[in-house]
């Protein structure tokens, strides 16, 4: 079943054979495209012109005639072999044919879609206008078409076009360009300032041709006056002030401006690269000035300028011969621009709340380069020595103090590629949350917030490193790296602000409410640590008022709102702070005042709602409304519960991030003061290590609820009891048992936080273990946060007519997740009448109870309900538990540079402890969702099958690992499994453990066999033997392989985790971002058997292994006849 030694390789190395059959299959399928051109003839001649081999490949292919078939060279050798002895080539080869045909789609897309005008520029057809169907035209020439304006074709003496040279001289604007000194002033405060946010100029470009020299009769052409001037008038804004206390709005660099506007009225027929970028300028200095409407319209000239030029497509794709070969310099100018459109386009559509004007899916333009000299440029803010006014700038010693002087490196344009990815998927949010005909009420918006919140999730977590924030630096990055920062907050709050009062998976007010609170943080170190909001972005207005709303929304909520009124006051200083150099600063600030006021001057007697569930913990409520609701469930179910200060969540509970990276997040531990919600920072516990979770922050208050909890023991329960439920339980039976799981499963979560956090050698300092904490402190806050039901009098005594019966629950009662010796062999439950932590448990507990007869009112079906699917959002939460846990250790091997396999005695107890806990856990969470659905299969209750079929339990199983084996190893025959077992033997079992143990030891033996023997030995592989017993105590299954066994000296090491024979395999690099997608991979983990024997002994059964090395190994899987046991489980 399992062997040592290095696994068998057959086969070329991967890599270089792969590679370079791919690439010859692709250029077989280009050219046999290509030749069914109608100028192919051309194009195929200057292809072989290169030189001979290449000809020679060529004419090769053209000779062999492939227009209809697949190159040998496109099958990979594996899938080769299982082709050659099938007659389903066609089938098989057919995914891959489409593979192909759609890479040469992308080469030959642009063919006959591209056309030039009188002045060499580019244009872009795409195939809806049928121009690729009539190439065979005099004006298609080499695959482009020649189209130049009207008035030239066709021709007309009464249409005069205008030189770029006529338009700058009608418009005026060499005249009031300023003095060449201030002109290198306003370039400097350009690239300090503005380009850094939006690089959408090439910066060595554009210095090479302003410098050109003056009398150059193209230098308009160069470096076009129109883009000049728009450079000067944003960059005016970042100058000195002559009166900055002046309330007046400060009109600095709007004569340029004018003369800009004047240019592109004259020259708007004209679609040039230049053009785009500078109506984007336009576009940022408005969105800085407030003056929207401007803005609106300077984008949307923008983008249409940008598709027609075919900005929005990948230039690998245009024709690489003649007037259209693209320098790199103007290849990348086109990517940085359209990403430029991208990203203003998704922020003014949210700005003012309308569609926008580019779909992810209509534009396949790639990310800008990162290795120019913008990307690694220092940055460090540059004082203006130039003041400017309405029509004029001068040279000035004067300028604002800042306090900033360390240079930094700047990222600039992997900044700007993170922010244009970004951008795309707010451009989803706005389709699928703010659409017209959207509705978010609906079950598909859940899904799509869903599939939304992971990508941004994803998004943060393969952030580069240099682009992460620590909010516990002394030192900010610098601005471009903050505002991509505040843009993701920002996105979240769009994300989440349609579900604040919609119920969903994800606590979105909270999430919406610590987004906000992130941006203010942010600007207020702007503002306070460095002084330098009045140099800021313009594009940071938005999300600072995105965040100012979100404290306003707050307000009306008692327990939150002085926090919500302290962040408000923050938000507004920062907007204050930038009214000069950015106007619209102002107008957001004026209308936040507007509610402050209304707000502050309402009485908080008037505010009856207590805000979204989860916001706070309430306080517990007083004797005389519990009387009022009829119930104290205190007095009949006790309870670790006590009133709870109020609380408020000072994390993003369903932002998963990975090794605390985040911008809200510092490598050291918790938040720093500002980001809890203006709360003090807590202070570390005596003796306690406050672990910080990448996926929720724990409080002191939380961890004290923790400790309380954990200091309760927890409580077994039979099968027996889990049984009495049967099929159809009442609605007042499974409200008794949603209470009892309320209390019992927070107690079990608190065991396992506390422990993760306690463990030794520093083991709980590992990411993954902390993401682990996170998900089970979460878990725990949402169950002892959840309302108990509001019922009356008469359905309480209805529901506990039977309460005296059971009586009240011991002191004491052993707690099972803290055995001493669960990992060791033998049955886990063998309970010993030898100590007070080893005596057994009373069955006649409150899990199941009989309730009478009763009709039941709604608020109890709704109670059931509500907790259900509280339940199930947690079981989907803690699904990847296994693999993180197992990616933990990983961690802490390496950490500590372990040699070997396995891991310590300590660490293996501790996963024994801890993966027995999940699965009762699981257990209960299951059985509980599955009482409550409304069809169960027959014979079942909950999960349990009172007559599980051991034989197709064995033969499902059985199935799965021949496929998986199959699939791994690229076997058209795997080895036969044989299985003798009675049809009719049944037993009450949980058949997911079951088909789980089987299949593991199944999937083992297979691979086993197959590496033994070798996968060209298909017919010579020895089949693998399953044989099931039904004994008076006991149902054994035996599994027999002939795999080669394994050595004795081996033996005790297969139960520990993290040993396996399979090399160099551990998890899958994409796991992190895969989350519950996450595939189990053929072998490799080490989990496979402890975990299995885990399953078994769960259930008061074991796994035995028995092996003969140098023929093969037994594996023995005893199953309890558990169908009367009244024996606690964990």
């Amino acid at each position: 079943m399992l062997m040592l030694g290095a696994t068998k390789k057959r086969g070329p190395p991967k890599g270089y054979i792969d590679t370079l059959s791919d690439k010859l299959g692709r250029l077989e399928i280009v050219i046999t495209r290509l030749a069914k051109l109608p100028n192919a003839s051309g194009i195929l001649d200057s292809i072989r012109t290169q030189d001979a081999i290449t000809a020679g490949i060529v004419d090769s292919i053209l000779d062999k005639q492939l227009h209809d078939a697949v190159p040998t060279s496109a099958v990979n050798p594996t899938q080769r072999r299982r082709l050659n002895s099938l007659q389903s080539l066609q089938l098989d080869v057919k995914p891959q044919i489409e593979e192909l045909e759609d890479s040469s789609d992308e080469v030959t897309d642009s063919l006959g879609q591209l056309s030039i005008d009188e002045n060499s520029n580019i244009r872009y057809h795409g195939k809806a206008s049928g121009l690729h169907l009539i190439t065979n035209n005099k004006r298609h020439e080499q695959g482009i078409w020649n189209f130049p304006a009207p008035g030239i074709w066709p021709a007309s003496h009464e249409l005069k076009k205008l030189t770029q040279k006529e338009v700058v001289r009608l418009s005026g604007a060499k005249q009031c360009l300023p003095d060449i000194q201030v002109q290198d002033k306003l370039i400097e405060l350009y690239f300090s300032y503005v380009h850094p946010v939006i690089p959408i100029i090439h910066k060595g470009w554009f210095m090479t041709n302003f410098k050109a020299p003056e009398n150059d009769e193209r230098a308009d052409e160069l470096l076009p006056t129109l883009l000049l001037l728009c450079v000067f008038g944003v960059a005016s804004r970042y100058s000195a002030v002559n009166n900055p206390e002046s309330p007046a709005l400060w009109a600095a660099g709007t004569l340029y401006i004018e003369r800009a506007r004047e240019i592109a009225h004259l020259d708007h027929p004209n679609s040039r690269l230049s053009s785009v970028q500078a109506f984007l300028l336009l576009t940022y200095r408005s969105v800085g000035l407030g003056d929207m409407k401007s803005a609106w319209m300077f984008l949307g000239h923008s983008v249409r300028m940008a598709e027609d030029l075919g900005l929005h497509r990948d230039v690998s794709h245009f024709h690489p011969n003649g007037k259209l070969r693209l320098s790199d310099v103007q290849v990348e100018a086109r990517k940085r621009t359209w990403h430029g459109c991208v990203i203003l386009d998704t922020y003014i559509s949210s700005y003012i709340g309308r569609p926008t004007a580019i779909r992810a899916k209509d534009y396949d333009t790639r990310g800008c380069k990162e290795d120019e000299i913008e990307e690694s440029e220092a940055w460090q803010p540059v004082e203006a020595h130039v003041t400017c006014s309405r029509d004029v700038c001068d040279l000035s010693d004067q300028d604002y103090p800042f306090n900033w002087a360390i240079p930094q490196t700047g990222h600039a344009l992997s900044c700007f590629n993170q922010l244009s990815k970004l951008s795309a998927l707010e451009n989803k949010i706005l389709e699928s949350c703010y659409s017209i005909k959207e509705k978010t009420n609906s079950e598909a918006a859940q899904m799509s917030l869903h599939e939304l919140h992971k990508s941004v999730d994803k998004w943060s977590i393969d952030l580069p490193r240099h682009l992460k924030f620590q909010a516990s630096s002394q030192r900010l990055p610098p601005p471009n790296v903050l505002t991509l920062h505040t843009a993701f907050h920002c996105t979240l709050i769009l994300l989440h602000r349609p579900f604040v009062d919609i119920p969903s998976h994800y606590p979105s007010h909270q999430i919406m409410t610590m987004a906000a609170n992130s941006i203010t943080s942010i600007v207020n170190s702007l503002n306070h640590r460095h002084d330098f909001l009045n140099k800021a972005p313009s594009l940071l207005i938005y999300h600072v008022f995105t965040a100012g709303i979100t404290h306003c929304f707050n307000l009306k909520y008692p327990d939150i709102e002085p926090v919500a009124r302290q962040n408000l006051t923050k938000t507004m200083e920062a907007l204050k702070a930038m009214v000069i150099t950015w106007p619209a600063a102002g107008r957001a600030y004026d209308m936040l005042t507007d509610v402050y006021d209304i707000q502050q001057n309402q009485s908080l007697d008037e505010i009856t709602d207590n805000g979204p569930r989860g916001i706070k913990r309430m306080m517990m409520e007083s004797t005389e409304q519990q009387a009022n609701m009829g119930i104290n469930f205190s007095d009949v179910f006790p309870c670790p519960t006590e009133p709870l200060l109020p609380q408020v969540p000072t994390r993003h509970p369903g932002v998963s991030t990975l090794n605390n990276e985040l911008s809200d997040i510092t490598s050291e531990g918790p938040f720093t003061g500002s980001y809890y919600m203006g709360m003090q920072q807590p202070t570390m516990l005596p003796g306690h290590n406050l672990a910080s979770s990448a996926f929720y922050n724990i409080t002191p208050k939380l961890w004290n609820k923790l400790l309380h909890f954990s200091s309760f023991p927890q409580t077994g329960i039979s099968l027996q009891q889990m049984v009495m439920f049967g099929s159809n339980p009442s609605q007042g039976t499974l409200l008794r048992a949603g209470n009892f799981l309320s209390e019992e499963l927070p107690i079990r979560l608190a065991h396992r936080c506390v422990e993760l956090n306690t463990l030794p050698n520093n083991l709980s300092q590992m990411p993954s273990i902390q993401r682990v904490l996170g998900w089970y402190a979460h878990s725990f806050d949402e169950l002892i946060n959840f309302p108990p039901p509001q019922l009356s009098a008469e359905v309480r005594n209805q529901l506990f007519a039977q309460s005296n019966k059971i009586g009240k629950l011991p002191e004491a009662k052993p707690n099972l997740a803290q055995l001493e010796d669960e990992h060791t062999p033998g049955p886990v439950n063998p309970i010993q009448n030898n100590g007070s932590k080893n005596r057994r448990i009373p069955i006649e507990y409150r899990y199941h109870a009989e309730t009478p007869n009763y009709e039941w009112p709604i608020e109890v079906g709704e109670y059931n309900e509500n907790f259900t699917r509280l339940l199930e959002g947690i079981k989907k939460r803690h699904d990847t538990v296994v693999p993180t846990i197992a990616q933990g250790v990983l961690e802490y091997k390496k950490h500590r540079q372990h040699i070997g396999r396995g891991v310590d005695t300590d660490i293996q107890s501790f996963l024994d402890r801890f993966y027995m806990s999940r699965i009762g856990i699981r257990f209960l969470i299951g059985q509980h969702i599955a009482l409550n659905s409304i069809n169960q299969p027959k014979d079942y209750v909950g999960i349990i099958c009172k007559s599980t079929n051991v034989r197709d339990v064995c033969d499902e199983a059985i199935d799965n690992a021949r496929f998986i084996a199959e699939d791994h190893y690229a076997l058209f025959k795997p080895p036969q499994v044989q299985l003798i077992c009675p049809e009719d033997l049944t037993i009450s079992y949980v058949p997911g453990h079951l088909n789980h143990i089987v299949f593991e030891i199944i999937k083992n033996s297979l691979r086993a066999v197959i590496e033994r023997f070798g996968v060209d030995a298909e017919d010579q592989m020895p089949p693998i033997k399953v044989i099931v017993a039904a004994g008076n105590e006991d149902i054994t299954i035996k599994i027999s392989d002939e795999g080669g066994g394994i050595p004795r000296s081996a033996i005790p090491l297969i139960w520990t985790y993290m040993y396996t024979t399979m090399e160099g395999k551990g998890l899958d690099p994409e796991f992190e971002q895969s989350g519950s997608d996450y595939k189990a991979p053929m072998a490799g983990l080490g989990y496979g058997l402890p975990l299995s024997r885990l399953y078994a002994r769960y259930f008061g059964g074991d796994l035995r292994l028995i092996s003969m090395e140098g023929y093969g190994t037994d594996v023995y899987i005893h199953l309890n006849r558990l169908s009367s046991s009244a024996e606690p489980l964990q």
